[in-house]
């Protein structure tokens, strides 16, 4: 490997931090540089012998996979680390498709739990890889499988552990002028996280010094890793079967060789479908039976008795009512009883007691209304006597008509 070999890595800041184990194996030997965001230039290219686009999260313009395109007829190497979600987040599969891989939109899980509890995290075994006899399994997460054609090939399957089974998760593609295209279907695999589990590290590294050797060795050490992968295979929709109100295989005493993936044919699905196949019958009955064909008509219904007045479906509010007074906050004897029977209960509280009067006259112009027709400032004990003997001598006075005279002349000369 020459010196001079330089990598152009197309990787946000986050995925950065992310494989971080990753870059720096690659970057004990050669020299990186990355690109976070902004368009990949023909000038980064021509200086770089290794393009790396790690989980793409924008679309490439058609621009960048001409300069792509270009880069890979002159000896360019191209790897694409992508996951389960590149499919949907960019448009990678433009530039792949051209090289017969497409990453699918799926998700590898394994079928029970062997190493990791996450069902998006398992172990591949390598046992039918042509790898390095040191690699004896990997761990591959939120990864996706891949589409492969020839002239592409699958260099390593998932295994029967995983679902979908024995399908491309790594694939190459050698007839690329004087390059090389390899695609992975997972970015986690090479985190942190899983980067020293299993063999993970041991499998970035061979995979990268296949890709730094010269263009024969490479292209043969690449064709040299080839392994078969079977087609999809889809389970058949076994809860609609078990809904039919009789089972598809009705008079078979021994069921047809058909392929798993072949089930389907050997289903009975006339019995109980659901079309219009029988109209044109119906019709020509009609013509032989001498019958007039009338069209549909709607027959209008009949309520033998009247729908109920629409009202609307509410109801009033169940408001809280007012909470009753605190009786046990008040003396009901005092406050019901009559001003004479105040007064006696009053006059027995002063009862032999000089130094009461006072308290007896004002609680007295109290219960007897005196203190209502006086004003705030002359409530006194004074005013309250004065008061009492106006009324008294008043109501005493034969001169009704003078007295209010005779008042004002008292109290002037006063």
């Amino acid at each position: 490997m020459s010196s001079n070999y330089r990598i152009l890595a197309v990787a946000s800041d986050e995925i950065q931090t992310q494989l971080r184990l990753f870059f720096r194996l690659l970057a004990r030997t050669v020299k990186i540089e990355f690109i976070s965001s902004g368009n990949i230039t023909v000038e980064e290219l021509s200086d770089s012998d290794l393009l790396l686009l790690v989980d793409p999260q924008r679309n490439f313009t058609s621009q960048e996979f001409t300069q792509i395109i270009e880069f890979l007829s002159n000896s360019g190497r191209l790897w694409c680390i992508l996951s389960e979600d590149s499919a949907k987040k960019s448009n990678v599969n433009f530039l792949l498709e051209q090289y017969s891989i497409i990453v699918n939109s799926d998700t590898v899980i394994q079928r029970a739990h062997i190493e990791y509890l996450h069902p998006k995290e398992s172990t591949i075994s390598l046992k039918k890889s042509k790898l390095s006899t040191d690699l004896n399994s990997f761990a591959f997460a939120y990864g996706s499988t891949l589409t492969v054609q020839e002239p592409a090939f699958s260099i390593v399957n998932t295994d029967i552990a995983c679902y979908p089974s024995e399908r491309p998760v790594f694939a190459c593609n050698t007839q690329v002028g004087k390059g090389v295209v390899l695609v992975t279907g997972s970015t986690a695999m090479f985190s942190s996280k899983l980067f020293d589990k299993e063999k993970n590290r041991d499998l970035a590294s061979s995979l990268f010094a296949a890709l730094v050797l010269p263009d024969e060795e490479m292209k043969q050490w690449f064709n040299d890793l080839k392994v078969p992968f079977k087609d999809y295979f889809h389970t058949p929709t076994s809860s609609l079967y078990a809904a039919e109100p009789l089972p598809k295989f009705t008079n078979v005493s021994k069921l047809p060789d058909v392929k798993l993936n072949r089930l389907n044919h050997i289903m009975d699905q006339k019995l109980f479908k659901f079309d219009l196949s029988l109209v044109p019958e119906s019709l020509k009955l009609f013509k032989n039976l001498n019958l007039e064909v009338e069209n549909l008509t709607l027959i209008p219904p009949q309520f033998e008795m009247k729908l109920p007045k629409l009202s609307p479906a509410v109801f009033p509010p169940q408001l809280a009512g007012l909470k009753g007074p605190p009786l046990d906050l008040f003396d009901l004897d005092e406050e019901w009883s009559t001003p004479d029977i105040r007064l006696a209960q009053l006059c027995n509280k002063c009862k032999d007691k000089d130094d009461d009067i006072g308290f007896f006259v004002g609680e007295a112009a109290n219960i007897t209304g005196i203190n209502s027709e006086l004003p705030q400032d002359q409530r006194s004990i004074k005013d309250i006597l004065y008061h009492v003997g106006k009324t008294v001598f008043q109501y005493k006075c034969f001169d009704q008509d003078n007295f209010a005279a005779f008042m004002r002349n008292a109290e002037g000369g006063v």
